[in-house]
């Protein structure tokens, strides 16, 4: 018996010893994370509050400077009229009539002077001011609060995270750690489940046309810069406001914009007519969009600046359909690596469908270096990424001879199948692109600049009917895999 005793006491102690040595372990690590995290986030607070009051103060202070400018001004002119009729009683009173008569003129004309004087003086214009946002502060604190929580891990899991992130892992721990790196991939699509939204990302060589696609998928007047070359930088996520939610907001990356508060712009003041100001925005926003010319490409001050991630946030028929479009700086391999790295981001975070935006149907040298960069960008991604091809600036002279009269359905069920495919056959013969149009993967074209023909705007709807049925259904396989 003793020695059955002994046989169960012996791993009693070893697992009353182990549990000692793990309640002993229970230290909150983690403690110091949330106290200096809520402690910045006071101080961003107290800062934000200043700043709102110094401003306010700032536009008091100038008020009052007018108001006084102006009453100094009344008193003034008061000031000279009481004289003149202090004069003319006095000589009235001392029966001075010779000189009353003779300063007669004089005094007529120094009145009408003061009166007109006086019919100058404009009391400054009375300017109300809002304070936009402050009463959305609370809910979305509330909401950004609320979405901080305690998740809990077995250790098995955070070891294999590690092993993940340090990418030095042997092949047996690729096995075992591919079902861990399939949850991660499901959880980040989920997240795109749930934000309702569908991403598109336009990525191509400078001069492709993305600004101009842009502009016609919003039906805007031009607002983001365009040019011939390099003419932006930051990657601009254009998305879904009504006219007084309008602003624009500048995060220190991609990667923490669910992680701070932005710098924020308002740009509801362009949305309060009939018809948007789009000058207005344009020149509201270029600062922020448009590519430094003060920087050197390969200096630490425009890795920085690149670095920013940009949100304009407006009203649009198309935005509000649930699609939120990306436009990124034109891309070619020898860019500098911070624009590589915001696009690789951009795909590992956000999971868009990728437009590639090409104009040469025969895959220029240019083009063929951008499609390989993305292609680096992209690496182990590229088979998930769901990329559509896009030949744009196929002008509609190019496809029908200005002589020639076409039925539309003989237009769109013929001509137009017959020159889609010539040009997605030239696409087909660039080296190693037929695998790569095989797989996850559509075509079309597209000429912003032909929508002045009714063939043309048939050729672009279509184009972009085509486009939203891609990623719709490239949005719902998502969605199935992360069930």
């Amino acid at each position: 018996m003793r020695e059955i005793f002994e046989g169960v006491w012996s791993p009693l102690k070893e697992a009353s010893k182990t549990a000692q040595l793990m309640t002993n372990s229970i230290v909150n690590v983690k403690n110091d994370r949330i106290i200096d995290a809520f402690a910045l986030l006071r101080i961003s607070i107290d800062k934000y509050e200043k700043i709102l009051l110094h401003r306010i103060d700032e536009i008091n202070t100038s008020r009052k400077k007018l108001l006084e400018d102006y009453e100094d001004d009344v008193m003034c002119e008061e000031q000279k009229l009481v004289k003149s009729e202090k004069d003319f009683d006095n000589n009235l009173l001392n029966n001075n009539y010779d000189i009353i008569l003779k300063g007669k003129k004089s005094w007529i004309d120094i009145i009408k002077k003061i009166a007109q004087d006086v019919g100058k003086l404009k009391p400054p214009t009375t300017v109300e001011y809002n304070i936009e946002g402050i009463d959305q502060l609370s809910t979305a604190m509330d909401r950004i609060l609320n979405s901080v929580r305690i998740v809990q891990r077995k250790e098995l899991q955070n070891e294999l995270l590690q092993h993940l992130q340090t990418e030095t892992v042997d092949k047996t721990t690729e096995v075992k750690s591919k079902l861990f790196m399939d949850i991660l991939k499901i959880q980040s699509l989920r997240k795109q489940v749930i934000a309702g939204k569908m991403q598109i990302a336009l990525v191509g060589e400078h001069s492709c046309g993305k600004t101009s696609l842009i502009h016609y998928l919003l039906e805007s007047d031009p607002f983001l810069p365009s040019d011939v070359g390099s003419v932006s930088a930051r990657i601009t996520c254009l998305t879904y406001a009504d006219s007084a939610d309008a602003c624009l907001r500048i995060y220190s990356s991609l990667e923490e914009r669910h992680q701070e508060f932005p710098e924020q712009i308002s740009l509801s003041e362009y949305f309060s007519e009939s018809e948007p100001d789009w000058d207005g925005v344009k020149d509201r926003i270029a600062v922020h969009v448009k590519r430094p010319k003060n920087l050197e490409t390969y200096s630490k001050e425009f890795s920085l600046w690149a670095k920013s991630f940009v949100e304009i946030r407006i009203p649009s028929n198309f935005l509000k359909l649930g699609i939120d479009l990306y436009d990124t700086p034109g891309l070619i391999y020898s860019d500098p690596p911070v624009l590589r790295q915001n696009l690789h981001a951009l795909v590992k975070t956000v999971i868009p469908t990728v437009v590639f935006m090409y104009e040469n149907p025969c895959f220029a040298c240019d083009t063929s270096d951008c499609f390989l960069a993305l292609k680096t960008i992209l690496s182990k991604q590229l088979d998930d990424t769901s990329i559509f091809f896009l030949n744009t600036k196929v002008d509609i002279d190019a496809i029908i001879d200005a002589d020639t009269v076409i039925e539309g359905e003989e237009f769109e069920k013929t001509t137009l199948v017959n020159a889609r495919q010539r040009r997605k056959d030239l696409l087909l013969k660039v080296p190693g692109m037929a695998q790569q149009m095989f797989h996850n993967s559509e075509f079309d074209i597209i000429s912003v600049e032909s929508q002045w023909d009714p063939c043309g705007i048939k050729m672009n709807q279509l184009a972009i009917d085509h486009l939203i049925q891609f990623v719709a259904i490239s949005h719902l396989k998502n969605c199935k895999t992360s069930r």
